[in-house]
C-alpha cells in the first residue's frame, strides 16, 4: 500500500533520527558535563561510625542548610538534570526549594551531621505516601 502511509512512516522515521541524534549530541557534548570526581577513600566506616550524627531538622536554619545542600550537590550533577542542560550551576529553582520546603517541614526527613566538625554532609527528604 503506498500512499499516506508511506508519508507518515518517512517522517516518523526522520522524527525518531533527529530526536535520537539531538539527544546523543547534546548527552556527549554538554560543556556543563561535570568533570568525574577522583574519589580517594581515605576513611573506612568505622572511621565514620562514631562521627555522624542523625536528626530531623527543626527550625528555618537547618531548613536553609538542607537546601543549600541539596542545591549544591544535587540538582547540577543529577543525570537527567546534566543530559538536558536543565540549569545552570548554582541557580535556583524556587518551584523545587517550596516542594523540598513542604516535605522537610512534614518532621520526616533527616539530616547526617558530622560531630566532629558539625558538617552536613547528607540529607534524606521524605515525605508519607498515602493512597486515596
Amino acid at each position: 500500500m503506498t500512499g499516506w502511509m508511506d508519508g507518515y512512516s518517512r517522517r516518523k522515521t526522520i522524527a525518531i533520527e533527529w530526536m535520537r541524534t539531538f539527544f546523543l549530541s547534546r548527552m556527549s557534548a554538554s560543556p556543563r558535563r561535570p568533570a568525574t570526581p577522583k574519589v580517594v577513600v581515605t576513611k573506612t566506616v568505622e572511621d565514620w561510625k562514631g562521627r555522624l550524627v542523625y536528626r530531623v531538622p527543626s527550625g528555618a536554619k537547618d531548613e536553609a542548610a538542607m537546601l543549600d545542600f541539596v542545591n549544591q550537590h544535587f540538582v547540577p550533577l543529577e543525570p537527567l538534570n546534566v543530559a538536558i542542560d536543565m540549569c545552570e550551576p548554582g541557580y535556583r529553582m524556587a518551584w523545587f526549594d517550596n516542594f523540598c520546603r513542604k516535605y522537610i517541614s512534614e518532621g520526616l526527613s533527616l539530616m547526617a551531621v558530622d560531630s566532629e566538625t558539625n558538617e552536613l554532609v547528607g540529607v534524606s527528604i521524605t515525605t508519607e505516601c498515602r493512597r486515596t
